[in-house]
């Protein structure tokens, strides 16, 4: 009886409680879990690598079918050489959905709002693309955007087609015509006015010579892109027979398809994607295309998207349309001065283009801080910096030549700012020197040297394509080294 006892009660003593069976699970759960996390984020990273690696351009097969329909040979209606005005971070946001984009139309909307809600690597620029992107089916995307091109067509039709400059009008009401060609005027004054120089008694930076009534001669035009001039079918008609691929494709069928896809996204012909760019145009842009350009002066080709754009931007300043007018502006200087080295195809080598894109945004910032230009303060200038800096994209990293990296468009505009303030109030130097000064700091600027441009505070690059996926990572790594040190622990 006594050993029995004793038995029982060495069985008592060894059945495990519930405090110590919760113990046991928790030791081992939480090891267990965490593992699970490590090896979750691994297959979430290598799903996120094949569809954000070095994207090709693509059109699936739909829209080859359409093309092929209306007798092109090839993947677009469009040919391609009138590719070459296309504004690269769009392109490159059309490419990044086209290769995501699947049967299944619900994950490629996925994509799109991931890209449009996610900061690290994507600018406010192509936050906006994909946000508008992302209320447009991705059947509609993929004909509108890769078979007809039609963020192009308005642009194509005003400067080769209309080019009439008479009864301008910006933005789709006007409401902001006023305040751009006033700006227009204060910019061509500026720029046209002789000052006395410290280094030149001819300070005016370019002279365009006088018309028969004695006034200044205008070197550029300017001209406002609406995607209403698109709604209509004559309209539509012309730019076909300008931009087809094939003489094969029916210009009237091309007409009507494209009115049937415009009228299926928001805003039809006055959404913002059809229209979203502002660039300069001169002859040399378009010498490889069977058109008549002989008598195209330099031209302002400013988009309704762009505006608003600008408008609906999180950092919005009532001096963004100045300073991107004013940004377009210097391109037409260094066409008028023979800096845009233009290619027998009508494109400009990578490299140049950069360049001329930073010097642009170099003397944009100049003209809004000198003291006879834009005359900003303090507080203004940094806002024009701040649009500088958001008007950058990461598209050097892939396959496609943009603007400049957050960072280096932010440093560019510092040191043009800068550049003007130095300068006493009646001070303008020739084109000349401008340049000659911005070439010598051009290798700080893409560098983003302190010393340049103090104060910048965009990034100069991305880091890593996946930095997003990288911080969850560490995330799942400190989970699964907690895991471990709480199975010591309870053990």
């Amino acid at each position: 009886d006594t050993n029995r006892q004793q038995h029982n009660q060495q069985q008592q003593h060894n059945r495990p409680t519930p405090k110590s069976t919760m113990k046991y699970l928790a030791a081992t759960a939480i090891p267990v879990l965490s593992l699970f996390a490590v090896l979750l984020r691994t297959s979430v990273v290598a799903s996120v690598n094949r569809n954000d690696g070095n994207i090709e351009h693509h059109h699936n097969g739909n829209v080859n079918a359409e093309a092929q329909r209306q007798g092109s040979s090839s993947s677009s209606l469009v040919a391609d050489r009138f590719s070459n005005i296309r504004d690269p971070a769009f392109e490159h946001a059309i490419q990044q959905y086209l290769e995501n984009a699947t049967d299944d139309d619900e994950r490629a909307h996925r994509s799109l709002q991931t890209n449009a809600e996610t900061v690290d690597c994507k600018t406010e620029l192509r936050k906006y693309h994909s946000k508008l992107l992302s209320q447009i089916s991705p059947s509609t995307i993929r004909s509108l955007f890769g078979t007809y091109r039609a963020d192009l067509l308005a642009f194509y039709y005003k400067a080769l087609i209309d080019g009439n400059e008479d009864g301008e009008f910006f933005g789709i009401d006007g409401e902001y015509t006023n305040e751009i060609l006033a700006r227009m005027e204060s910019i061509e004054e500026f720029y046209h006015t002789s000052s006395s120089s410290s280094s030149s008694s001819a300070s005016i930076i370019f002279n365009p010579g006088t018309d028969e009534d004695g006034e200044v001669k205008r070197p550029s035009v300017l001209l406002g892109i609406h995607g209403s001039d698109l709604k209509s079918r004559v309209a539509r008609v012309k730019i076909c027979k300008l931009v087809r691929s094939s003489t094969a494709i029916n210009c009237d069928n091309f007409a009507d398809d494209l009115d049937v896809y415009i009228q299926r996204i928001p805003q039809k012909y006055d959404n913002p994607l059809l229209t979203m760019n502002a660039l300069v145009v001169n002859k040399d842009s378009f010498k490889n295309m069977d058109v008549d350009t002989t008598s195209l002066k330099p031209s302002i080709l400013f988009g309704d998207g762009i505006l608003q754009y600008l408008e609906d931007s999180s950092v919005a300043s009532e001096h963004d349309p100045d300073f991107v007018l004013a940004h377009e502006y210097g391109h037409v200087l260094q066409m008028v001065n023979g800096l845009f080295e233009v290619k027998s195809s009508g494109s400009i080598e990578a490299s140049l283009l950069s360049k001329l894109e930073l010097m642009a945004d170099s003397l944009g910032a100049y003209y809004m801080a000198h003291q006879r230009g834009g005359a900003l303060s303090v507080d203004d200038i940094d806002e024009v910096v701040n649009r500088a800096a958001n008007l950058g994209d990461f598209t050097e990293n892939s396959s496609s030549s943009g603007h400049g990296t957050p960072g280096q468009r932010e440093c560019a505009a510092i040191w043009g700012a800068r550049y003007a303030q130095q300068l006493p109030e009646n001070i303008a130097p020739s084109f000349d020197e401008v340049v000659a000064a911005f070439e010598d700091a051009y290798e700080d600027i893409v560098n983003g040297d302190p010393s340049v441009c103090p104060g910048i505070t965009a990034p100069l690059a991305c880091s890593s394509s996946n930095s997003r996926h990288d911080k969850w990572g560490a995330i799942y790594a400190i989970a699964g080294a907690f895991g471990l040190y709480m199975h010591c622990i309870i053990m």
